[in-house]
């Protein structure tokens, strides 16, 4: 490929991988807007930089021998809180669709 430059897009035909953008991987959000005149469609960044994942809760255990006394088990039941959130927002670009 001297001379060429790679295609912005590159979709793969398999349906267990994703496609590439600018040489980043693709995902496909159902929050995301559809494409649209004056619309951000397309967020291109480093999600590994810009977000983040937080445990906002230890996990808590509670043993219940009472629900399954009668076959000789025991049940337990465990909370996990999670949360996330923004922490570099230089890290994204939102693309705008240009006026149709």
């Amino acid at each position: 490929m001297i001379g060429k430059k790679p295609p912005m897009l590159v979709t793969v035909a398999l349906a267990n991988r994703m496609g590439r953008l600018l040489g980043r991987p693709v995902i496909e959000a159902p929050d995301m807007p559809d494409e649209g005149a004056g619309l951000f469609p397309i967020i291109l960044g480093d999600f590994n930089a810009a977000y983040r994942i937080y445990d906002r809760v230890a996990m808590s255990i509670l043993r219940d021998p009472y629900s399954l006394a009668t076959t000789g088990k025991v049940r337990f039941h465990a909370r996990r809180r999670v949360g996330g959130g923004l922490v570099k927002a230089e890290a994204l670009r939102k693309i705008k669709c240009a006026a149709a």
